[in-house]
């Protein structure tokens, strides 16, 4: 039998099975600040894994969005955030403490998953990605489930967004004076680095952020090589331009946000 691999790097360590059951390791790529499998997911909108055949899921309401799922030390249950808020037990609360999803790494203690240690370019794994034929999905919405298994699975999506709203926003703004603000095409993608005049504390990979420009919209075309199209700013209105991203590495002063595809009007 063919022993499992990364379709990513080919390693055989710290190997999980993405709900399209393709298998990724959670091995690093280089910049990125985000593992292999989460990126694969991230891209195609998936949300649950399974580890030797076993899907992850909460042991109440059968949620697999990983995102949400926490687990405690010596057990192989976990619980859903919208379970564990509803806990009446503070202990139970205290417990399960650790997430699957940890500042863009997959960490799953109480299962065998172990550790890669491979760290591939991400040009590469762009190209990968690309050859991999796109999934169409027939699921929709129903009048009623016949069963909580079939709500759950049918409503992850609006559990992501719903887990996007709870996440705290900032709004930095930008000063080109003062910063260094560097956009770079990393694939599909556009990546901006910005050097902050002081640090924020609180902010973690997977953040979603809201950068204002205060200055000119031209600013930004000048300060690199690469097409930026921006608008000016209707919802914030002392800004010239605005838009959002995630942050995938914050170290000190420095943090990375990748831009989402749609821009703040």
């Amino acid at each position: 039998m063919e022993e499992k691999h990364c379709e990513y790097c080919g390693e055989t360590t710290g190997i999980v099975q993405c709900q399209c059951g393709k298998y990724f390791c959670n091995g690093k790529i280089m910049n990125a600040g985000i593992c292999q499998l989460l990126y694969h997911m991230r891209v195609n909108s998936h949300f649950s894994i399974s580890f030797d055949g076993v899907v992850l899921k909460c042991s109440q309401c059968e949620e697999t969005n990983i995102y949400n799922l926490h687990y405690k030390y010596n057990s192989k249950n976990f619980l859903c955030s919208h379970c564990l808020k509803r806990q009446n037990n503070k202990i139970t609360k205290q417990l399960y403490t650790k997430s699957i999803v940890n500042e863009g790494a997959v960490i799953i203690d109480n299962y065998e998953v172990g550790q890669s240690v491979s760290c591939v370019k991400q040009d590469l794994v762009d190209n990968i990605e690309s050859q991999f034929p796109k999934e169409k999905t027939n699921k929709k919405v129903k009048d009623k489930y016949l069963t909580l298994k079939d709500y759950v699975q049918t409503y992850l999506y609006l559990s992501i967004v719903e887990k996007k709203e709870d996440r705290r926003v900032v709004e930095v703004e930008l000063r080109q004076e003062k910063q260094n603000i560097k956009f770079e095409k990393q694939g599909t993608c556009t990546v901006v680095e910005i050097n902050l005049y002081k640090a924020i504390g609180g902010l973690h990979v997977e953040d979603e952020v809201i950068i204002s420009c205060g200055g000119l919209k031209g600013m930004i075309s000048d300060t690199n090589s690469i097409e930026i199209k921006l608008f000016p700013s209707l919802i914030f209105k002392s800004s010239k331009c605005v838009f959002g991203g995630n942050i995938t590495s914050s170290r000190g002063k420095t943090v990375t946000v990748q831009l989402d595809d749609f821009l703040f009007g």
